[in-house]
């Protein structure tokens, strides 16, 4: 993996981001699936979550029936989305958000709470695209139109 800073994954490996939108602040959830529900194709549309940590985004999508396909950078986070998961329509594989394993234009739709990538430059590495495609939903690898 590039250049990551070990403190990032050491932080999530023992941080409960689950229960940070579920339980902490379910506001911030609600809100965000609104958002996504506003902006969104309808199932059975693809879609990629890029920093999606403990799947809830992910889960919640494959439970409306799209197909989520999840990447993290920490492996505590993939392997509970892998255990977790009842449906082939949700699969994750762990990857840095700046080196997306995907070819071009393969999902409808990019997820993406990059929060840590728009605050803290030294995390985007060469990859400002990144930053463009999560501002909006046009891009590498999203299909043309979508």
């Amino acid at each position: 993996m590039a250049d990551l800073d070990p403190e990032i994954v050491a932080h999530y490996e023992v941080y409960d981001e689950a229960d940070r939108l579920i339980r902490d602040n379910r506001l911030e959830f609600l809100r965000t699936a609104e958002i996504i529900n506003r902006s969104a194709q309808p199932p059975p549309a693809v879609v990629v979550d890029v920093g999606g940590g403990p799947g809830v985004y992910a889960t919640w999508l494959a439970n409306q029936g799209y197909r989520v396909h999840l990447f993290d950078v920490v492996p505590r986070h993939v392997e509970a989305v892998l255990r977790a998961s009842d449906t082939e329509r949700l699969t994750a594989e762990i990857a840095d958000a700046r080196q997306i394993p995907m070819d071009d234009e393969t999902c409808d739709r990019l997820l993406g709470v990059l929060r840590r990538l728009e605050s803290e430059p030294a995390l985007l590495g060469a990859s400002p695209h990144l930053l463009a495609v999560a501002a909006r939903p046009i891009g590498h690898p999203v299909r043309p139109g979508a």
